[in-house]
């Protein structure tokens, strides 16, 4: 059972880890795969001889009038990318009567946009393992249509792909260039084009957007500058034609109508019309909400609403989608999990999605077309759009109910606990805490790694070393000597260089950042010994119980996920009468940003990310330490506010605080346009003097393990003085004097 809920965590949840592995090996067996065909299928003669001889139109005859370039099944309607790339094509194959090599191309190319398609379905973030398995398996007709037939069409989805990986890097500039040179190989790139104008519209502006489509057009006027100074207007007319009329007899999606409502043009002026609606209605209501999954969503579904809307369809067409229709059914796969146990599988959902897209294949693959290919595969293109439409507006008004209840409540971890702190411990009280999971710790491991390593890494850290100062203060009150300490959550060692050897003899230093521990400050005291222990703070299994005789924690708790379940274990690590001294980011740290960043998404968005964790309240701390079993419990909170230049500076010296958001269910990026906006705001409204403040609000506690020697609270009544004559005895010293011996005479 073990192995097999591994296997399912592996391969049926949203994880890097599996995305690498089934990849890999997927690309590995394509690769063999791709290969074989080659060898053992026969090539079939459709296109690929036509090219040639369009290419020696031009390469031999010297033929600039595009009319006239043409070939046995038509005249070249392509613009002039696609004439530079099968002339390498014609070169490299021997005027292109190699034809086992041009396959060889067709297969590198083939791979190259797999590989292509793989990191964008990893940078989204959104997709489990095996709906790659879906993207080569079910690939029968896109396997032919690379490597037996060699059309142009997967050549400019290939730099399609690897435009939109530029894009969604943010890389604009190469993004615009290599999707001008697509769409110079194949005018169906073009059905991308309102999706990818809003994409660089929101993060770039108007400006910027011109600067890039004049660049993506000087190399459209590059490709076809000897055609269109010989003669504009046939290079025009041949290259981009859409009122270009399709034979009846190849067309896959309209075979259930007739040959004259198929050639109608006013049949034409409604597909035309239903694209431009759905588009708008798409672009309103469903794109760029958040990061580059919804890029991918905006940019497909523009797709998808092209195809669905298309005149006709031919069979190498396939490749316009294939790799495309996986992620818009999975889009909205659960997100996730934090543990094997509570992760139930959609299996109902995994298996209809499949046999939609096998539906797909099978329509593709039905040569000639029928009336029932044809008209299940509008079936299932409307179907798609009608069910990301529902999905989507669904998951959106769960979004804002949940951010209605957040904006209320300032948390959702203050329920949660303030259940705890009035509910019996009962046994399902204990494990639906002990499940909960709010934060990645594995991602709080790689920023913690990532920002040591920064040059810049000690300028922030102001914070922790005044913090770590504060808690060190506390230390010297106590009257003992602790012979082992644990400092919980050290850092690069805030605490330890303010210790002294009359309070502490060993400190223990731990952190679940390997490259901090070792990086850890150690005491100025020679006489305190450190050891440095890389281990997650949040379970402590490096440590046994009651081996400590004071544990420190300093700014660490608040990425803590099982918070109650985490103060018993440090109750368990405590020795008798020793004292817990710790503190906790609380909530409204950083309201600021917070409201900021709040108020700029619901002005763009409509709707607010998750960009801030979830902060508990100082009260419910107290709760926990108490319900932990800690005695004389005292907590204090406080407010330390940093004022930075701008909100930017704020955001990068959180970076390197290593204090970047962590939770599961954050937002995976934040527009341009978004953070300007927040900027604004955080500067009219809380910016003096164009100083913008942060304030961290922090809860500080100091919790007794019980024991014998424990410190005991006075009985009632034996107070000697009142709290009203505290003024008097202040202002008299007298006074006070006159009051003590007045006790000893009442005690004899």
């Amino acid at each position: 059972m073990s192995l097999w809920s591994d296997f399912v965590h592996l391969f049926f949840t949203v994880n890097g880890k599996g995305l690498a592995i089934t990849g890999f090996l997927l690309f590995i067996a394509e690769t063999v795969i791709t290969y074989g065909i080659i060898q053992k299928v026969p090539y079939t003669e459709i296109d690929w001889s036509t090219y040639m001889q369009q290419v020696e139109c031009f390469v031999k005859k010297h033929e600039l009038n595009y009319s006239k370039i043409e070939g046995d099944t038509g005249p070249i309607v392509y613009p002039g990318g696609h004439l530079i790339a099968y002339r390498m094509f014609y070169t490299l194959t021997n005027k292109g009567k190699d034809l086992r090599l041009g396959q060889y191309i067709f297969m590198f190319l083939y791979l190259v946009n797999l590989l292509s398609v793989f990191r964008l379905y990893w940078k989204s973030n959104k997709m489990p393992p095996f709906v790659l398995c879906l993207l080569t398996l079910t690939g029968y007709r896109i396997h032919s249509i690379f490597v037996l037939r060699m059309f142009n069409d997967p050549v400019a989805m290939m730099l399609f792909y690897i435009a939109l990986n530029f894009l969604i890097s943010q890389h604009w500039l190469l993004g615009a260039l290599f999707y001008s040179a697509a769409f110079s190989i194949k005018m169906n790139i073009f059905l991308y084009t309102p999706a990818l104008g809003c994409l660089l519209l929101l993060n770039k502006g108007i400006w910027w957007t011109i600067v890039y489509g004049a660049a993506a057009g000087v190399l459209q006027f590059y490709v076809g500058l000897p055609f269109l100074l010989h003669d504009p207007w046939s290079y025009i007319k041949r290259s981009f034609d859409i009122g270009r009329v399709f034979f009846f007899k190849w067309t896959v999606n309209w075979r259930f109508l007739s040959e004259d409502f198929f050639l109608n043009q006013y049949f034409h002026l409604t597909l035309l019309v239903t694209m431009l609606v759905l588009w708008l209605v798409f672009g309103f209501a469903m794109w760029f909400r958040t990061g580059v999954a919804d890029t991918m969503f905006a940019m497909f579904t523009c797709n998808l609403i092209g195809i669905a809307c298309a005149r006709s369809l031919h069979y190498q067409f396939y490749s316009w989608y294939y790799h495309q229709l996986p992620f818009l059914l999975f889009f909205n796969y659960p997100a996730p999990a934090d543990t094997k146990a509570n992760f139930n599988v959609p299996w109902i959902s995994i298996i209809w999605k499949v046999l939609v897209l096998l539906c797909v294949e099978w329509c593709w693959n039905t040569y000639p077309s029928t009336n029932a290919s044809s008209l299940v595969l509008h079936l299932i293109h409307f179907g798609i759009l009608a069910y990301l439409v529902y999905t989507r507006q669904m998951h959106i008004k769960r979004k804002n109910k949940v951010i209605s209840k957040t904006l209320m409540l300032r948390t959702f971890v203050r329920p949660i606990l303030q259940c705890r702190s009035q509910t019996s411990s009962s046994g399902t009280t204990e494990a639906l805490l002990a499940q909960m999971r709010i934060f990645d710790r594995e991602l709080k491991q790689k920023q913690r790694d990532w920002a040591v390593q920064q040059p810049n890494y000690v300028a922030a850290t102001s914070l922790r070393e005044e913090i770590g100062w504060r808690i060190a203060d506390k230390v010297f009150d106590l009257t003992k000597v602790n012979e082992r300490v644990l400092d919980i959550g050290c850092g690069t060692g805030f605490i330890a260089p303010h210790l002294i050897k009359e309070n502490v003899r060993h400190l223990v230093q731990c952190d679940i950042s390997e490259e901090m521990v070792k990086r850890s400050n150690g005491c100025l005291d020679e006489g305190v010994t450190v050891e440095r222990v890389a281990c997650d703070e949040e379970t402590l299994a490096s440590f046994a119980p009651a081996s400590f005789d004071l544990l420190l924690s300093s700014l660490s708790a608040h990425w803590i996920n099982d918070l109650p379940g985490w103060f018993r274990r440090c109750f368990s690590l405590l020795k008798e009468d020793c004292p817990f001294i710790g503190c906790m980011l609380m909530e409204d740290t950083l309201y600021e940003l917070r409201c900021s960043l709040q108020l700029a998404e619901l002005e763009r968005l409509g709707g607010v990310g998750a960009h801030i964790s979830p902060f508990v309240k100082a009260n419910d701390v107290g709760s926990l330490l108490g319900k932990a079993g800690f005695e004389l419990v005292t907590l204090d909170t406080d407010d330390v506010q940093i004022g930075f230049p701008n909100m930017f500076a704020l955001l990068y010296d959180l970076q390197l605080m290593a204090e970047s958001n962590c939770t599961y269910k954050r937002s995976s990026s934040i527009r341009r346009d978004v953070l300007l906006a927040a900027e604004a705001i955080y500067k009219s409204m809380y910016a003096k003097d164009d100083v913008y403040p942060a304030t961290f609000r922090i809860v500080s506690w100091i919790g007794w393990k019980p024991g014998p020697n424990s410190p005991k609270p006075a009985k009632r009544g034996s107070q000697n003085a009142s709290l009203k004559d505290i003024s008097k005895m202040v202002e008299d010293p007298e006074y006070q004097k006159k009051l003590s011996e007045e006790h000893d005479k009442k005690k004899k």
